[in-house]
């Protein structure tokens, strides 16, 4: 019974070693937002924003590396959704993140982190996101994508003039709560927008980037990217007729995604208020109907599978969509610009024990590189 007592008592201090030892690997959270004053206080953080592709993960790469850091050494960038995010910096598992509203405000008014630059402070009045359309449905019924564009812009209008309505419409569509989702309306740099123009500059200088590195096969141009026709034409910027062709396939179902974030609640509000369904019907189309993706990246991929016809979506990923898997399909009006931020943990007295070190840092970061020296040496046209 001795011999077998001391094996226990070993196990048991063995045992509470090894605890020990775990969570003083992380020690306890410290008060990070309190002690960030400049980027270079982000060296050795855990960052978790959108995947490689996403305007958050670009212009979040880019920004660290104007300010000194190496995006691939000097942190460690973990891809995830909105919602696993938000949980992981409230847990400990990662030191920040950097996400659409109203992921922000949530994590603030949860008192679990604080935010400490603004994506516009990063890139200013930089594009986010766009409504893209595919091709096949800009060719064939031109008419019903002119409507879209239509129903888009007075929903982004009602949004802009009934905002409390707008957070309710987000919350009930999301299960973000209402109150925290109204609360980053104030908080937030962004606006929501409808003009494609406004965002045509920026939008093509990442894809002359991508080029210039070879991640793009092919050197995409405004006709690549964008078809201003219908907002044009709705705007009286142009007259010109656009033709509808005289052999093409009926259409009874029209499919749109989205993403969890208040930049594109304009297309939950004209789901909501049936005005996708009412402003279509009379074109033939019998249902309309939407799905929520993480961020844009999946959400391209549905499109290349023919899943989606219409994308509220960032400009990013269709770059990398229609240059390398040859999507067809083309922006045609804008949704919003700037809108994300970067949140720093704030002080928890329960360590988080991390054994893992997960990094997905793609080659975009040579993107960024390159985008920083271009503007740098003057070559941007921004």
């Amino acid at each position: 019974m001795q011999g077998s007592g001391r094996v226990l008592l070993f196990l048991a201090v063995f045992s509470a070693s090894l605890v020990i030892a775990a969570f003083a690997v992380a020690g306890e959270t410290p008060e990070l937002a309190s002690k960030y004053k400049e980027p270079k206080d982000l060296k050795g953080l855990k960052i978790a924003t959108f995947p490689p592709g996403s305007i958050q993960y670009t212009i979040l790469s880019k920004w660290l590396k104007e300010n000194g850091l190496d995006p691939e050494k000097d942190v460690e960038i973990r891809t995830m959704g909105p919602r696993e995010a938000i949980s992981a910096i409230e847990s400990g598992a990662v030191d920040a993140v950097f996400l659409p509203e109203p992921a922000p405000t949530i994590i603030e008014l949860d008192g679990k982190g604080v935010r400490v630059v603004q994506s516009g402070e990063m890139y200013p009045n930089h594009a986010c996101c766009c409504l893209l359309v595919s091709g096949k449905l800009i060719r064939e019924h031109p008419e019903i994508v002119e409507q879209i564009v239509r129903t888009h812009i007075n929903a982004t209008k009602y949004l802009k003039e009934h905002p409390e309505e707008a957070a309710r419409i987000f919350s009930n569509k999301t299960g973000f709560d209402y109150e925290k989702t109204l609360a980053s309306f104030e908080r937030w740099d962004g606006d929501w927008i409808t003009n494609p123009h406004e965002i045509m500059n920026s939008t093509l200088e990442y894809a002359q980037v991508n080029y210039e590195l070879g991640l793009a096969k092919r050197l995409l141009t405004d006709e690549d990217l964008f078809d201003t026709r219908f907002y044009d034409k709705i705007m009286g910027i142009s007259s010109s007729p656009i033709p509808v062709p005289a052999e093409r396939e009926e259409i009874k179902e029209i499919r749109i995604g989205y993403q969890p974030s208040t930049h594109q609640i304009a297309e939950m509000i004209a789901m909501e208020k049936g005005w996708w369904q009412r402003d279509l019907k009379r074109f033939g189309v019998e249902n309309v109907t939407d799905k929520e993706f993480p961020s844009g990246p999946p959400e391209m991929n549905a499109m290349l599978a023919g899943e989606i016809d219409v994308a509220y979506v960032g400009t990013a990923p269709p770059i990398t969509a229609i240059a390398n898997s040859g999507l067809d399909a083309k922006i045609v009006a804008a949704v919003q610009i700037n809108g994300s931020a970067l949140v720093l943990r704030a002080a928890s007295k329960t360590p988080t024990p991390d054994f893992t070190a997960i990094s997905t840092i793609s080659s975009i970061s040579a993107v960024v590189v390159c985008f920083i020296a271009r503007r740098r040496f003057g070559r941007s046209s921004r």
